[in-house]
C-alpha cells in the first residue's frame, strides 16, 4: 500500500487534471445503488447487467460478431466483463472523464453475492424467499445451496462465473490485467470517499443533503455481520482463494488495513489477476 505522502501526491493529480465529468463503474454488490443516488453529478454509468452506457454498448456489439450476444456470452467467453475493460484510450469522452469505481472487503462481498443470488452464478442461488441465514449447506425447503457449501464451492473455482472466480472485481481490468479506472473507493468509507472525489478531486462545493443509507442489504441475511457465516475452515479457505484481491485492495478478514477512502493502483501496471 502506497504511503501517506505518495497517497496524496495521488489525490493532488487527480485534482490537477481538471476532469470535468465522472464515468462510474458499476460492480455489483459494492455500493453502486448508493453512489447512483448520492448527490454527485455522474456523466455515464458501466453497469454489469444492462451494460446500458457507451462504450458498453459497443462492446455488446462486439460479442453479437462473435456468435453469441448478451452478457452471458462474454462471461462463457471467460473475458473480462469488456462493458468495462475496453474503456478505449482513443474514446475522447473516456480519456475527458475521470473513470471510478467501487469495492468492498471480498469476505463481506461474497456472503453478499450468496443473499442477494446474483453475481453471474450459473445457477439460480437461491429458489426461495426463506430466510437463509440458517440454512448452511442446503435449503430444506428450495434444495439450494447454502451460505457455506457457496462459499465452499467459490474457495475450490466452482461458484460464480469465470472471470469472478479469477478476480472479484475484474469489471475494472481490460483482458490484459492493466488497470482501467483512475480511482477506487472503499464501500466501507463511501459517503467519505464521494465527498472528497467531489470537493477535494473536482474542486465542487461541499455537499450538503448526504444520503443516510450506504449499502442495500438483503432481506434474506437479515443484517447479521458476515463474519459470522464463516467457519475457521471456510474463512482459511476462501482467504486462499482472494489472496490476490486483499493484498491488492488492502483488506483482511475484519476489513481495510487503513481507514483511507481510496485506492489507486498503477495505470501501466498489468496486475495478474488470471
Amino acid at each position: 500500500m502506497l504511503n501517506e505522502e505518495e497517497y496524496q501526491k495521488r489525490i493532488q493529480a487527480l485534482a490537477d487534471r481538471k476532469f470535468k465529468k465522472l464515468y462510474f463503474i458499476h460492480i455489483p454488490k459494492a455500493a453502486g445503488s448508493y453512489v447512483r443516488k448520492f448527490p454527485i453529478p455522474i456523466s455515464a454509468h458501466g453497469n454489469h447487467e444492462q451494460f446500458h452506457s457507451r462504450p458498453a454498448y459497443a462492446v455488446m456489439n462486439n460479442a453479437g460478431r462473435s456468435g453469441r450476444t448478451g452478457t452471458k456470452g462474454l462471461l462463457e467467453k471467460g473475458n473480462t466483463v469488456a462493458g468495462y475493460s475496453i474503456l478505449r484510450k482513443d474514446d475522447k469522452r473516456v480519456q475527458n472523464s475521470l473513470k471510478f469505481a467501487t469495492i468492498r472487503n471480498p469476505f463481506d462481498y461474497l456472503v453478499s453475492c450468496y443473499f442477494s443470488g446474483m453475481v453471474g452464478a450459473p445457477q439460480n442461488i437461491l429458489k426461495c424467499n426463506r430466510d437463509h441465514k440458517n440454512a448452511r449447506i442446503y435449503c430444506n425447503k428450495c434444495n439450494s445451496a447454502g451460505y457455506e457449501k457457496f462459499l465452499t464451492e467459490f474457495s475450490e473455482n466452482k461458484m460464480l462465473y469465470l472471470p469472478c472466480r479469477k478476480n472479484l472485481f475484474h469489471q475494472i481490468f481490460d483482458n490484459q490485467g492493466v488497470c482501467s479506472v483512475d480511482l477506487l473507493i472503499r464501500a466501507e468509507y463511501l459517503t467519505e470517499g464521494l465527498d472528497q472525489l467531489n470537493s477535494v478531486i473536482l474542486g465542487r462545493d461541499r455537499i450538503k443533503n448526504i444520503p443516510n443509507e450506504r449499502i442495500n442489504q438483503s432481506a434474506k441475511r437479515k443484517k447479521r455481520d458476515y463474519r459470522e457465516f464463516y467457519s475457521s475452515n471456510v474463512r482459511e479457505m476462501v482467504e486462499k482463494k482472494i489472496k490476490k484481491e486483499l493484498d491488492m485492495f488492502g483488506y483482511t478478514f475484519d476489513g481495510p488495513v487503513d481507514k483511507r477512502p481510496f485506492i489507486f493502483l498503477d495505470r501501466d501496471k498489468k496486475y495478474d489477476i488470471f
